[in-house]
């Protein structure tokens, strides 16, 4: 961690402003969850104000809702954001039954390695890029990621300063 996300880390705890923990900020969490335009709006990242992630996504990883419990909570959703809320969760459901299959193998490829450049990037966070640099806030500022964002970031990762390097 110190080697790669040393200007990431602090040394120094201090609690998210976006996302409250504990069991009872999970329960409001779901209490909360609306997912009428979800289908439509989970991938929009920016502006942020037009979000449709839930961020139910602290709770779920570390077990504060399960995800028979948030399957539930959808059932008043409108049909089309229901079908699509409910999608996301059958994945994460697979996911979890693949990493106890494979556990530690899951960080290698499974069929085919991802295409690398030839070299790595110096910066592969390049603050001079506004959508980088815009996550890079969010994560420093909240200290996490909506899903969407999150993944298009360790694409960046792979890409940009994985390219080229064996992680064998």
């Amino acid at each position: 961690m110190r080697a790669h996300l040393t200007d990431l880390c602090s040394d120094q705890p201090a609690a998210s402003p976006a996302v409250r923990g504990g069991q009872t900020a999970a329960d409001v969490a779901l209490g909360g969850l609306d997912l009428a335009g979800y289908a439509a709006q989970r991938n929009q990242v920016l502006p942020v104000e037009r979000r449709g992630a839930t961020r139910l996504s602290p709770y779920i990883r570390y077990g504060l809702i399960d995800l028979p419990t948030v399957w539930s909570a959808a059932s008043d959703a409108p049909p089309r954001d229901r079908t699509k809320f409910r999608d996301e969760l059958a994945w994460q459901e697979y996911a979890r039954h693949v990493y106890a299959r494979l556990g530690r193998r899951m960080s290698t490829a499974l069929r085919a390695a991802p295409a690398r450049p030839s070299g790595s990037w110096d910066n592969p966070w390049p603050r001079d890029m506004r959508c980088v640099d815009a996550c890079l806030d969010e994560l420093e500022t909240d200290g996490w990621l909506v899903n969407q964002t999150r993944m298009w970031m360790s694409s960046q990762w792979t890409v940009r300063a994985l390219g080229g390097v064996d992680q064998r």
